[in-house]
C-alpha cells in the first residue's frame, strides 16, 4: 500500500521494494496507491482491512504517525 498518488517518491520505492516480494513471499504482490488526505486514506484502508491485516505500507514519517493513530482508534 503506497498511501500517496502514483509516480511520487512513495511509490517508487514501494515498487522498488515490492519487485523481489514475490520470490521472498512465494504469493504475488502488487502495489496499490491509496493517495489522499495526507496519507490517511490509504493508513485507514490498511487499518480496516480485514483479510490483508498488516498489509505492508509505504508512506512518509508524517503519514506514519497519522497511520498509527487510525489503528488505536479503529482496534478500539
Amino acid at each position: 500500500m503506497a498511501v500517496f498518488p502514483p509516480g511520487g517518491s512513495v511509490d517508487q520505492v514501494a515498487r522498488i521494494l515490492a519487485q523481489p516480494l514475490p520470490q521472498v513471499l512465494g504469493q504475488a504482490v502488487s502495489v496499490d496507491n491509496r493517495g489522499g488526505a495526507s496519507g490517511s486514506i490509504g493508513a485507514a484502508f490498511v487499518a480496516k482491512s480485514g483479510a490483508q491485516k498488516g498489509a505492508p505500507r509505504a508512506e512518509a514519517p508524517g503519514a506514519a504517525s497519522a497511520a498509527r493513530g487510525l489503528a488505536t482508534l479503529h482496534r478500539g
